[in-house]
């Protein structure tokens, strides 16, 4: 069956494609780690990327819709933030550009007062689509976002640079000196123990900073009461533990149960980490960013007979 659309996730490391048919059955998915730090800022090497990963999927000249960072200023062409609220379901304009066989539809963030999002505001209405139209969810990663969501409309978000937080604190500086290297595979019961030990650090000593809570691991490490193959742990532990308690102070309450959109393995570090902190988690949902991206394609009217002029 030849697809009828192409959509892009399009991020800062990574790209994926998945090819769907005119009644929106997902056909097949490719990814590449060819981000838009890969790829510059030349909007001829995305389309040149673009019919590379599609392959044959071009000769049927489907329609191309691509979220992401895609749409910022350091990738194909910068589109202006939606600012919240945003009613997810309704649709987005789109901001055409040249592809390698018809034009390609970049959808556009949001924003608030302090704060920008790429790409999550379309895993946010894959996450409307399949059921969780209200309430707060988390979405981890570099910059993990704490969003409202009511109704179907984005209310509101949130920023923590937990993933960026981490990434630097074990690739440079003196935590990183006495760090083991990062495990390979699921972590054993040991390393969940210290994980969790962490999160209760960071829960609890919130008030202290995270600057103070992060040294600790440090001083434990050098004490040789915590060892190098759990430093890792106890730090991520810590960094998630102190971005719930913002979370929540964000919110205002501590909820009952969050919906979260992240991978399988990221997912079950958050989830044991709301459970340390009593809250509960909401069943993962698989490939939110599709979901929303063919919405807002039939929206368009881009998923019919291929290419809209």
């Amino acid at each position: 069956m030849d697809p009828a659309l192409i959509t892009v996730d399009w991020g800062t490391t990574s790209v994926r494609l998945t090819a769907v048919a005119a009644d929106g059955t997902e056909l097949a998915s490719t990814a590449a780690a060819e981000g838009i730090l890969t790829v510059g800022t030349e909007p001829a090497a995305y389309a040149e990327t673009l019919a590379r990963l599609a392959g044959s999927w071009a000769q049927a000249r489907p329609a191309v819709i691509a979220c992401g960072m895609v749409g910022s200023a350091k990738g194909w062409q910068e589109v202006p933030y939606l600012p919240a609220p945003v009613h997810l379901m309704a649709g987005a304009p789109l901001t055409e550009v040249a592809g390698p066989w018809g034009p390609v539809h970049l959808v556009p963030g949001v924003s608030t007062d302090g704060g920008v999002m790429r790409g999550e505001e379309t895993q946010l209405l894959g996450l409307a689509l399949a059921g969780h139209a209200s309430g707060p969810a988390i979405l981890p990663g570099t910059h993990t976002k704490w969003a409202l969501v009511e109704d179907g409309t984005l209310r509101d978000f949130h920023t923590a640079m937990t993933g960026e937080l981490f990434a630097l604190l074990t690739t440079h500086g003196t935590i990183a000196q006495v760090a083991g290297p990062a495990p390979e595979g699921d972590l054993d019961e040991i390393g969940w123990a210290h994980f969790e030990a962490g999160v209760a650090r960071g829960l609890a000593g919130a008030g202290l900073g995270t600057a103070a809570l992060v040294f600790g691991v440090r001083a434990r490490a050098l004490l040789e009461s915590l060892p190098p193959a759990q430093v890792r742990e106890e730090l991520s532990g810590i960094l998630i533990g102190a971005e719930i308690a913002g979370g929540c102070h964000w919110l205002g309450h501590t909820p009952d149960r969050l919906s979260i959109v992240a991978s399988a393995s990221l997912a079950q570090r958050y989830r044991r980490a709301l459970a340390t902190a009593g809250i509960g988690a909401n069943p993962g949902e698989n490939d939110v960013t599709t979901r929303g991206l063919i919405h807002l394609a039939r929206n368009a009217g881009l998923l019919t007979s291929g290419v809209t002029p």
